[in-house]
């Protein structure tokens, strides 16, 4: 049975040089496997020194010259490709077997010579696919020339005989080695796999020969392809960083436009911001400095949120609406506990009930003598110690805390179920401690009115003292109330009749800032009325302005509007302005408009004191027109039409 000679694919750069045949024996006609390592088969050894032909090594067809058929060195030649079946010797072979495909066909003697330019690749996917398409030995073998070149080495296993001829030098002493079982293994030098720095690429593809030379054309560089090939990847990489950076630049220029963009709407925004409030620090403690604290039921309108419909609604008018649970530790309850575990509702009880210890007894719970023990039938409080540093105050504390706690814990005060987990022992301490410096200053006065003797003129004297004391400080928080009532009043007007556009304005203000009244004489005639105590910091427009809320504020009193029932309770307070009344400086607040201040009073003030009141320099505007109504849906008021108004419109 005839074996076929090897396939060899179509792209493949190289193709076989068929051999003439010679008669060889018969018995040499059995095909041996073909050793594709040393080119050469063991059994044949003998004949490869007589017929060194046979083993010429292919030439590359990119490259060969048609009309020249000369051999290459052997340093120029390549395995050839893809060996996967054994076939018979050569020798013992038809030359028809060997014959090449037509497409790799070599050409005759004096054709016309190919263009070399149409098979070199010209993209990187040509070159590519060749280097594919390349078998091991091969890409090996173009590896091994590459090392060549560079080193200037010659393969030891090829000889250039001076004619220009080469042949297979082979001992017939040593074969190749065998290793393992039926495992041919050449030991060969290993090939090194180090890059080979790229040659310049060769500019002119035409490899004729020189007009004025006598022999044949010299054969083109194989590094020709090579170098392209390598240039080609290179170009190719080169306008992929490109790409990648014009897109990258195009991304940055997008991003800062985007970003300058986005800036210059914040800005806008905070301008406009800035032009409908007013940046005035957050309100503190006169005395300590510190934010207030809102511990009561009521919402404050402090600086530190601003002032919202939603959060006005409550005024005095609608106090019977229930409000939301806030967060905030409520002191009522405190006080209400207090109360409830001292058994007492007027101070004259307390005192009866909270004698103060004998100077044996405190001696004796300061020494330790004397364990002092606290429990719900025995709670006691000596409010003429020190509380915070007193053995006994200091029991009593602690037990009323974890007290209170478990009354809260436990549903009591109506505290909202979210807010409970958030309410410590902390909290109730800085309420408790509170309300104790008020509670030891009253249980102070009650004791001695009740130990002072009205006929001993010193202790009627400290009597006398302590009254008109005490008075003082009830007009002082009638006036406060007072305050706070009237600036609910005016604060109902600017939410509830069309000009909430002056919320900013109550944003800046506090009942302390209102002008105080008192009343006109000494008889109590109802309804009285009350002499206003103006306030020197306040100019005649903000005065004007807020006498006319209090105006609409009655006419509403008087005729309620639609849909609502009269108001109950005392009439609003009538408060007139006396000739030569009393005048007060008052509590000017910081950061309003300048024409809210009067003129004379802001010039009289020391310097850092006008920088303190941050005077914002602009008119502050008090017209009091009410807001347009938004406009009513017609198409209810039609649907309850009658059908002859309806044809009419019709």
């Amino acid at each position: 049975m005839p074996v076929m000679p090897p396939q060899i694919p179509e792209n493949n750069v190289y193709a076989y040089q068929p051999a003439p045949p010679q008669p060889v024996q018969q018995h040499y006609a059995q095909a041996q496997p073909y050793q594709t390592q040393h080119y050469v088969q063991p059994q044949l050894q003998h004949y490869a020194q007589s017929q060194p032909q046979y083993y010429a090594q292919p030439q590359p067809q990119h490259y060969a010259q048609p009309q020249f058929a000369q051999p290459q060195p052997p340093h120029y030649g390549l395995p050839p490709p893809q060996q996967t079946q054994h076939f018979a010797h050569p020798q013992a072979q038809q030359p028809q077997h060997y014959a090449q495909p037509q497409h790799y066909a070599q050409p005759q003697p004096g054709a016309a010579p190919q263009n070399i330019k149409e098979l070199v690749p010209s993209n990187a996917e040509e070159a590519r696919m060749v280097w594919d398409n390349l078998t091991p030995l091969q890409r090996e073998a173009l590896l091994r020339f590459y090392y060549h070149r560079q080193t200037g080495a010659v393969d030891s296993e090829v000889e250039v005989h001076p004619n220009g001829s080469s042949s297979m030098t082979v001992d017939d002493e040593s074969g190749p080695e065998l290793v393992g079982k039926g495992k041919n293994k050449a030991m060969d030098e290993p090939i090194p796999t180090r890059d080979v720095p790229m040659e310049d690429t060769v500019e002119n593809e035409s490899y004729n020969q020189s007009p004025g030379s006598d022999g044949p054309p010299q054969a083109p560089p194989v590094d020709t392809m090579t170098n392209r090939f390598g240039m080609m990847l290179l170009e190719s990489v080169q306008e992929s960083h490109e790409r990648m950076g014009a897109l990258v630049k195009t991304l940055m220029t997008q991003h800062s436009a985007a970003h300058a963009q986005l800036w210059n709407t914040v800005r806008a925004i905070h301008d406009k911001v800035d032009q409908m409030q007013n940046p005035i620090p957050l309100r503190g403690s006169r005395r300590s400095g510190r934010l207030e604290a809102n511990s009561g039921p009521h919402p404050s309108h402090s600086q530190e949120t601003p002032t919202t419909p939603a959060d006005k609604r409550r005024t005095r008018s609608d106090r019977s609406k229930p409000l939301p649970t806030i967060p905030n530790m409520d002191a009522s309850s405190v006080r209400a506990q207090l109360k409830l575990m001292l058994k007492f509702s007027t101070w004259e009880e307390l005192v009866n009930r909270s004698l103060p210890l004998t100077e044996e007894e405190a001696k004796a719970y300061q020494i330790g003598h004397m364990c002092p023990l606290c429990n719900q039938d025995n709670f006691r409080i000596d409010f003429s110690r020190d509380w915070r540093r007193f053995p006994l105050n200091l029991a009593a504390r602690d037990f009323f805390v974890q007290n209170m706690l478990k009354t809260i814990q436990g549903g009591g005060f109506d505290f909202d179920r979210a807010v409970i987990p958030f309410i410590t022992e902390a909290h109730i301490q800085h309420v408790l401690d509170g309300h104790m410096d008020y509670c030891r200053r009253k249980y102070r006065e009650a004791f001695n009115l009740q130990t002072w003797d009205a006929k001993n003129p010193e202790d009627a004297e400290m009597i006398a003292e302590q009254e008109a004391k005490s008075e003082k400080e009830k007009k002082r928080k009638a006036v406060n109330s007072r305050k706070k009532t009237l600036f609910d009043a005016r604060l109902t007007v600017i939410l509830e009749m069309g000009l909430a556009r002056h919320s900013v304005l109550f944003d800046c203000l506090l009942p302390q800032n209102m002008s105080g009244d008192e009343t006109d004489g000494p008889s109590r005639v109802l309804p009285m009325t009350y002499r206003i105590v103006e306030s020197r910091w306040q100019s005649i427009a903000l005065k004007s302005f807020l006498h006319a809320l209090d105006a609409k504020y009655r006419e509403d009193w008087e005729k309620p509007r639609h849909g609502q029932r009269a108001k109950g309770g005392n009439p609003p307070r009538t408060r007139v302005i006396r000739p030569g009344g009393p005048v007060d400086d008052g509590h000017a607040p910081v950061g309003l408009w300048r024409n809210c201040y009067d003129a004379e009073w802001l010039r009289d003030l020391p310097a850092y004191q006008r920088r303190a009141l941050q005077v914002i320099d602009a008119d502050y505007d008090f017209d009091l027109t009410p807001e347009d109504d938004e406009d009513v849906d017609m198409s209810a008021d039609a649907a309850h039409a009658s059908e002859d108004e309806v044809e009419e419109e019709v």
